[in-house]
């Protein structure tokens, strides 16, 4: 943690005119949106000639209603809430004569063969758009600087590794214009460049122009944020470790909600317990300096309230001073009722999944833990617990180790964290087997040239987000197989949860495309194993469909924090989750608008309002504790009036519950566990 007596005022990326590009990533929760806002203001606000664009890559945003306060924003500032889908849909409407033109000059694939893939074919679509948009901004010189509120940890990495995925898109693509150039050239003396060329090296330009603008010290920088907990440190470092790896400049990390001196009782207990976390942060991030926010007594909502806090931040050296005040061992905050209400996890004969959802960083990890734990005490069978977040925690949740193979951590409880993306790889691994044996040994060494390239990439044009339903499709057939009795899913962030629960419509229509493509060419194409596996596949698919629209058989249970960017995150949750948000159309290569997904219904039993501050009775209020008691107070009506006559449930803040015999005691205050069929919505 760095204390250099010469560290600045103020942060790099605030006072560094040269940087184009600033990105505020982290686990969710934890205060990157803020901090991202109020770094957008300030910087606007320091150079009023210059012109400057704050975008949000997160499909659950939080910026408008950050900015949703009193003050006025700066007028060179211009507020981006980036619409992936509507940006696809613009970018084939764009472009929709350059992939039919690259359709036509195909393998023995024909044009609806091509056109069928290259609809669903931009593999991270949230992620590629978003960058696709934040490298044309990069090239224009117009703007001085680009201000990114990115996606959670897991999928704001996936954002940085665009150029990798979008080279292995190219090639592809490559693939499939092989058998044009090699024609042309054969058949004319000297091939001129076409549009289709055109476009595609200006693609390749942009990507490669942002890549490099990525990787620039002088003109980019990432900035951690994080609060001073154990798994947001957690998380922190695995970010950092995977900066360092991609090349993406990091020089300061934000710490938020820091609890300063001066206070007594329950805050200076929580202050201790936060220094505890700090001093752990001295060798794993030492790195980069590492700037506070502390806790304030309003939430800081709006442009004045965002301008205030830049101000108050705490340098390296003040962060610093803070792990040295307290002991080394954080005092334990044991209040006698940390849970009021309780949510009945009604669990029917039939197999459920449960998922925990909500913002990163308000615990819906330990929640997701605890009730596991319930769950396997009340006698109903062998519950699973497994992390489907690319940024898993439920193995520091636990407090050991886990891996994407089923362990047993305690009886009738086994728990694993899902790599999404080795789930798919196995299957183009056995594609590729299987193609390579099918070419030399079905086809008699004759070869196919150009078209064995195109086939070998048939499944680089998968759409985004199969690797996550193959993951889910597996927790399935563990179900299926009578493995496991119930399984509880602890989720990315909502954003991508809301995604993930949409993704059976977006991978029935790839497989149905598939399908049809190795039916049409099956005297040339005969893939029996991988046949078999997108079959299996394809059944798993449609039983989720069918579990998730199931109250008997699915549920999801919200888990939120008393602020207000939770409490409107939990409302959008809570709203897809009735039917009462509707998935936007897709658009064909055709330009005509694809079938849309079915709006979600899935079953709630119960929200949780985490992290409220209770200090034991009695004790005397200072001002700042006073504070937060009133704004949370007046916060947890919201949430009442949200539920409904849905059951809310309020979790105190006394530390994190981490291991299993704490997160034991916490499930069995919290749920009450009944094998009686929920009432369908």
């Amino acid at each position: 943690m760095s204390s250099n007596p010469a560290t600045p005022a103020q942060p790099g990326f605030l006072t560094d005119q040269s940087l184009r590009l600033m990105l505020f990533g982290g686990k969710g929760g934890v205060g990157k949106t803020t901090a991202a806002c109020a770094a957008a203001i300030a910087i606007a606000d320091s150079r009023p000639a210059g012109s400057f664009i704050l975008i949000s890559t997160d499909p659950a945003h939080s910026v408008r209603d950050a900015l949703d306060g009193p003050g006025s924003l700066p007028k060179n500032l211009k507020v981006i809430e980036f619409d992936a889908a509507s940006s696809h849909q613009s970018f084939m409407a764009e472009h929709l004569e350059h992939f039919r033109t690259l359709a036509s000059r195909g393998t023995f694939f024909d044009n609806e063969d091509v056109d069928s893939f290259l609809a669903l074919a931009l593999p991270g679509l949230d992620e590629l758009m978003a960058f696709l948009q934040i490298a044309t901004w990069a090239h224009d010189e117009t703007i001085d600087g680009i201000i990114v509120d990115t996606a959670p940890t897991g999928h704001t990495l996936r954002l940085l590794q665009m150029p990798e995925m979008f080279t292995q898109w190219m090639d592809a693509i490559d693939a499939l214009m092989a058998k044009h150039r090699y024609m042309a050239n054969l058949f004319s003396k000297a091939r001129s460049k076409d549009e289709l060329d055109t476009f595609l090296e200006h693609l390749q330009f942009l990507f490669s122009a942002a890549h490099e603008l990525l990787t620039d010290p002088v003109r980019c920088r990432f900035v951690p944020a994080c609060n001073a907990e154990v798994m947001s440190i957690a998380e922190t470092t695995d970010l950092v470790c995977h900066l360092s790896e991609l090349g993406v400049p990091h020089a300061e990390i934000i710490i938020n909600r820091l609890i300063t001196p001066g206070h007594s009782g329950y805050l200076d207990m929580l202050r201790c317990q936060q220094a505890t976390v700090l001093s752990k942060l001295i060798e794993p991030l030492a790195s980069a300096e590492h700037w506070g926010l502390p806790l304030t007594q309003r939430e800081p909502v709006g442009p004045d309230a965002l301008r205030s806090l830049l101000p108050i931040l705490m340098s390296p050296a003040e962060v610093c001073s803070l792990a040295a005040t307290c002991p080394a061992v954080a005092p334990r905050i044991d209040l006698a009722e940390p849970v009021h209400g309780h949510i009945t996890l009604e669990l029917s004969a039939a197999a459920q999944i449960m998922f925990f959802a909500g913002k990163g960083g308000v615990g819906k990890t330990t929640m997701a833990c605890a009730a596991a734990c319930e769950m396997a005490t009340a006698g109903i069978g062998k519950v699973l617990l497994v992390s489907v977040d690319p940024a898993h925690s439920v193995a520091d949740c636990i407090d050991q180790p886990l891996d994407a193979t089923a362990r047993q951590i305690a009886p009738n409880l086994f728990a694993m964290e899902l790599d999404a993306a080795s789930e798919f790889q196995l299957l183009k691994d056995e594609y590729q087997q299987e193609l390579e044996a099918m070419l030399q040994n079905i086809l008699g060494g004759a070869s196919l040239a150009f078209d064995e390239d195109a086939m070998r990439s048939l499944l680089d044009l998968a759409p985004p987000g199969i690797d996550e339903v193959m993951a889910i499709v597996k927790i399935i057939d563990l179900l299926g197989h009578h493995d496991f009795d119930k399984v509880v899913i602890d989720t990315a962030p909502t954003g991508h949860l809301l995604r993930l629960l949409e993704l059976p419509h977006l991978a029935t229509q790839w497989l149905d495309a598939t399908f049809k493509l190795l039916l049409k060419y099956k005297s040339m194409i005969r893939l029996p194993k991988v046949t078999k596996r997108l079959v299996e596949l394809s059944k798993g698919v449609k039983r989720l469909s069918a579990m998730l629209t199931d109250p008997a058989q699915s549920a999801i249970v919200p888990v939120a924090i008393p602020t207000k960017l939770a409490l409107d995150e939990t409302g959008d949750l809570i709203r897809a989750c009735s039917g009462k948000a509707t998935p936007a159309p897709t658009v064909n290569l055709g330009g005509t608008p694809a079938p849309a997904p079915a709006p979600i219904r899935v079953y709630i039993p119960g929200i949780i309002v985490n992290q409220i501050s209770t200090p034991p009775d009695g004790e005397p209020r200072d001002p700042l504790l006073s504070a937060l008691i009133r704004r949370e107070t007046a916060m947890v009506e919201r949430f009442r009036t949200l539920a409904g006559a849905t059951p809310l449930a309020l979790v105190s803040r006394h530390g994190p519950p981490r291991g299993l015999d704490r997160l034991s005691v916490l499930g069995h205050q919290l749920f009450t566990v009944s094998t009686r069929s929920p009432v369908k919505h």
